[in-house]
């Protein structure tokens, strides 16, 4: 083959699915066999074990810079630092987190701006009247409120 002076290239097929959790395993192992050697390991079973590792490595730098500016756009649009926090626990916690954090600031906003015109009780009230409708997540009203 032209270009391949003083090369070998040797065919291998593994046995495990090229995606598996295994496959990564031996592609891994191989590497490591043959660091320092020149020597490559490619195929669809490497391709997929670098793809997973670049996914790997991206979840871990992303998913935390992503929460780190929305806690800085929540900190700055509420004013305060305890209720971002509250709201980003709750997200990082909860299966749906875009939705969470999204409907969340949503919420929280509303609050703060119907509290500041009439105070934090009505303010949680008006907010509650006008949203409830719409989201069953709201508890029942307590037999106290009027």
């Amino acid at each position: 083959m032209p270009g391949t002076e003083g090369r070998t290239q040797i065919l291998a097929t593994l046995k495990d699915a090229p995606d598996s959790a295994r496959a990564r395993t031996t592609v891994d192992r191989l590497r490591a066999s043959l660091a320092g050697t020149g020597a490559l390991v490619g195929g669809r079973s490497a391709q997929l074990a670098d793809l997973h590792q670049v996914s790997v490595r991206g979840h871990r730098l992303i998913m935390p810079l992503a929460l780190v500016v929305v806690l800085a756009v929540l900190v700055v649009l509420l004013c305060c630092l305890l209720l971002p926090l509250l709201l980003i626990a709750a997200a990082w916690a909860s299966p749906f987190t875009a939705l969470g954090v999204d409907y969340n600031i949503f919420l929280v906003h509303r609050i703060r701006g119907e509290a500041v015109r009439h105070g934090t009780t009505a303010g949680v009230r008006t907010t509650r009247g006008s949203s409830a409708p719409q989201d069953s997540s709201w508890p029942p009203p307590s037999p106290r409120s009027p």
